[in-house]
This record gives structure tokens, C-alpha cells and sequence, in this order.
């Protein structure tokens, strides 16, 4: 089930008639639309597949006048018993993960051997998955080997994301040591989230320093979430056409998208779905004469990220 809440119902004009019903639908689904005349209700989402899904919902007065078209993203998770246990941990050293070890999942503790890696530093990865075979995030723990016969000691270590050396950071250790291990929390900053052709991966530099001042390098890619909702645009072939109109729509943000929303308003009427989740880019729309249309899009990337609702951001075109 998913609890809808105190939705965000739009507010009329003080002359307006008053509310009179909430008509809502799930996904592209729009010829199941229900009505309910209560703002606060639950939604059986039983028959609905786990992932991302999208409710839309606007409210109607008691003269038949729809508020603009509303939408919300949820997620759907699989079913508590589909899960019950972490079964297996795998892990890399560095960013080779094509050597990467699974092993059975315990809690109890075990040694990895470094005997065949190299002086310097180094990045061990690692994930865990559960029984019905989704992998966790992968964490990333960074350390130094160092030659035991070497009387050097580590005295500090530094770091900066990309090629951003000017904003580099550098942690001096209290004590001199001969080892040295970074179980500091580093999160990936905005201005290091280039999101180059939909690949959400940084680059992490570490150099650490010794007492000789002999340093070690590392360069290792870490992954990091999109959270941002993609930017589209629309536009039309022409703005005043006779029968039939092409529309053309895009991502304007370097997203890597998933599908769209495409929706339209005649004559100043309430928006309407004309196309919903579609994968297409562009679509031939046939309108009526002598009447005004606008349209509007929204984009989703394939992280689930939905853009916002914006009838702002539209294109009109007349039919003479």
C-alpha cells in the first residue's frame, strides 16, 4: 500500500466553486483513472511491479473545472520476504574489478593477504549480496603498504576529485607511522559530478607523503548516485499548422534517459496525457481547427529521477 497524504491540493480562487472530487491515476494508465472525493486515502498498489512508478492526480471543482495536472514518484519495494539474509561478499584490489573474489557471507572476520601487491597505496572495494541477488553499494577502503625495512615514515596524505589539484585537500597524522590507512567518509562533491554521457563515476586522487619526501599516488574511480532530476524541452515543427503538427522533444541536462511524458491543453483547457512513458523523441499530433493547443513534456533519466512538472516550460501551436 502507499498512504497519500494531505496531497498537495491547489488552491481556486476565492469565487471559485468548491472542490468537488480527486482524480488520480498510476504510470501511463490513464484509462483507469480513479475518482475518490476524500484527500486523504490509501492506494492498493498490490498488482504494481517493484521499481519506480508515478502518480498523477488533479482535483476538479463541482463546475467540471480540473486544477493543472500533478505528479508523484514513488517506489515500489519488493516483498520483505523476498530477502532474508546477505549470502555472499565479493571484493577487489584497486579498481580491478575483473579480478574480483566472491565468497560466502559470515560474520565472522577474516585476514586478506597483501603479499602480492606492490609498495605504495591501494584501494580495496567490496559489496554484499543478498538472497534474492541484489548487490549493496560498493565501499571502497584505501590504504598504504609499506617496505618494512624502510625507516620512513608516513607523515601526511592528500587528496582532490578529478582534475580539481587546485581544490586539493591534505590530512596531516598526528604521529609519524609506517602505515597508513584513509577511513575517513569522502563524499563525492557537486563540482566533481561531471556526469559525462550519463557515466556517474569520479575520480578519486590520494598521494601520500613520507618523511624523505617520497610520496605514493593512486588514482581510483568511485561511483556515486544520481539524485538529479533530468532537464527536457520541447518544441514543434511549426506553430501554426492546418491538420497536423510534428512535435520534438529532448534532454537538455547530458542525462541518460529513460522515457517521457508528453501532454497537451486545448484551448486553455486542463493539461491532458497524450503520451505517457513513451521512449520516442518526436510524434505527429492531428488537432482540431480553429483551436489553440499547448504542450508540455517531462522527462524521466533511467535512475527514476522524474522532472518536475512545469507548464511554464511549453510550446503552442495553432490550427487555422
Amino acid at each position: 500500500m502507499i498512504a497519500v497524504v494531505s496531497l498537495a491540493v491547489p488552491a481556486f480562487a476565492e469565487d471559485s466553486p468548491q472542490v468537488s472530487y480527486l482524480q488520480y491515476w498510476i504510470d501511463g494508465n490513464h484509462a483507469a483513472c480513479a475518482v475518490s472525493s476524500v484527500m486523504e486515502f490509501d492506494i492498493d498498489c498490490a498488482a504494481l511491479s517493484p521499481g519506480l512508478h508515478t502518480l498523477h492526480y488533479r482535483i476538479s471543482d463541482i463546475a467540471g473545472k480540473y486544477s493543472p495536472l500533478y505528479e508523484h514518484g514513488f517506489l515500489k519495494l519488493p516483498s520483505a520476504t523476498s530477502a532474508s539474509k546477505v549470502d555472499n561478499l565479493q571484493y577487489w584490489w584497486d579498481d580491478m574489478h575483473q579480478n574480483a573474489v566472491t565468497v560466502p557471507y559470515t560474520a565472522e572476520e577474516f585476514v586478506l593477504s597483501t603479499d602480492a601487491l606492490p609498495y605504495g597505496l591501494h584501494s580495496l572495494k567490496y559489496r554484499v549480496k543478498d538472497d534474492a541477488g541484489r548487490w549493496s553499494d560498493c565501499r571502497s577502503h584505501y590504504f598504504y603498504k609499506g617496505n618494512a625495512e624502510d625507516a620512513a615514515m608516513i607523515v601526511c596524505w592528500t587528496y582532490w576529485w578529478n582534475d580539481l589539484a587546485d581544490k586539493a585537500v591534505t590530512r596531516i597524522l598526528e604521529e609519524p607511522a609506517a602505515s597508513f590507512v584513509l577511513d575517513e567518509e569522502l563524499a563525492v562533491p557537486q563540482e566533481a559530478r561531471t556526469n559525462y554521457a550519463g557515466h556517474y563515476t569520479a575520480t578519486l586522487n590520494i598521494m601520500v607523503t613520507d618523511s624523505r619526501g617520497r610520496s605514493a599516488f593512486l588514482r581510483s574511480n568511485v561511483e556515486y548516485p544520481d539524485s538529479d532530476a533530468p532537464v527536457t524541452d520541447i518544441d514543434a515543427d511549426s506553430y501554426v499548422a492546418s491538420s497536423s503538427v510534428t512535435l520534438s522533444w529532448a534532454e537538455s541536462s547530458g542525462d541518460q534517459m529513460g522515457d517521457y511524458n508528453v501532454y497537451f491543453s486545448q484551448d486553455g483547457g486542463p493539461f491532458q496525457l497524450w503520451l505517457p512513458d513513451t521512449k520516442k523523441t518526436s510524434a505527429v499530433f492531428n488537432g482540431k481547427r480553429g483551436s489553440c493547443y499547448v504542450f508540455t513534456v517531462t522527462g524521466r533519466d533511467s535512475f527514476g529521477n522524474r522532472e518536475t512538472y512545469d507548464e511554464s516550460k511549453c510550446v503552442s501551436v495553432t490550427f487555422e
